[in-house]
């Protein structure tokens, strides 16, 4: 099963399951768990410790997935590193561009 990996806005690290978000909740030796990012969602998974591949298939959600929301976290994490990379750029230049690029 195919997954992404995603930095949120607090700088944690997420994942992407059929454009469904997961935020980390619990590290052990070999596995991480993993939440749905919707606070009402159960759905669970896990991937083993360096996140190549999924162990445990996410469990039923009980929303639709969120495709809008994650276009917006890839601009918005393409524009933090362009800012801290390219330091003379004007923060408006930097948004702009990256979000041409995002095809908005």
């Amino acid at each position: 099963m195919e997954f992404e990996t995603f930095t949120t806005r607090l700088g944690a690290t997420g994942i992407v399951v059929n454009s469904h978000k997961f935020i980390k909740i619990k590290d052990s030796k070999s596995t991480i768990l993993w939440r749905c990012s919707t606070k009402t969602c159960r759905s669970s998974c896990s991937t083993d410790k360096d996140k190549t591949e999924i162990l445990r298939k996410p469990t039923d959600h009980n929303h639709e997935p969120t495709t809008g929301g994650l276009e917006t976290e890839r601009i918005r994490e393409a524009c933090k590193r362009r800012a801290v990379s390219e330091i003379n750029e004007r923060a408006t230049k930097v948004v702009c561009q990256e979000a041409k690029e995002g095809n908005l």
